[in-house]
């Protein structure tokens, strides 16, 4: 897994680059060594919020788990921790779900070759 990190009017530092890594370790499991994550973490100001709003995409490349379709997920937040919080979650959620539904159609598949065996 390589991840790359793009940064939008933030800096990232030693600290934000330790808990992103950390963060990012638990999807590991569902991917493959060719997987590659991109990492945006922007600060922007939106007309109907006040204050600092940081928003976090992750976007994965070359993964085989999900047939065709690139994982992506967004999350808005007043802190960035929060941010990457929220959009490791939904890209957690979304890989486990994507490896179960391969691995239910296996499994359907697998019974439906023993039945014809048996006939």
């Amino acid at each position: 897994m390589n991840i790359t990190i793009k940064a939008t009017n933030v800096e990232i530092n030693d600290k934000i680059n330790q808990y992103l890594t950390k963060k990012l370790s638990t999807i590991k499991k569902f991917l493959h060594d060719e997987a590659i994550v991109v990492v945006e973490l922007a600060r922007t100001t939106n007309h109907h919020k006040k204050g600092d709003v940081f928003k976090a995409e992750i976007r994965i490349n070359k993964e085989k788990i999900t047939k065709g379709k690139t994982p992506y997920a967004v999350a808005q937040s007043t802190d960035l921790f929060s941010a990457i919080d929220e959009v490791k979650d939904e890209i957690h959620d979304m890989l486990a779900s994507a490896k179960d539904k391969n691995q239910v159609l296996k499994k359907k598949g697998a019974q439906k070759v023993k039945k014809l065996i048996k006939g």
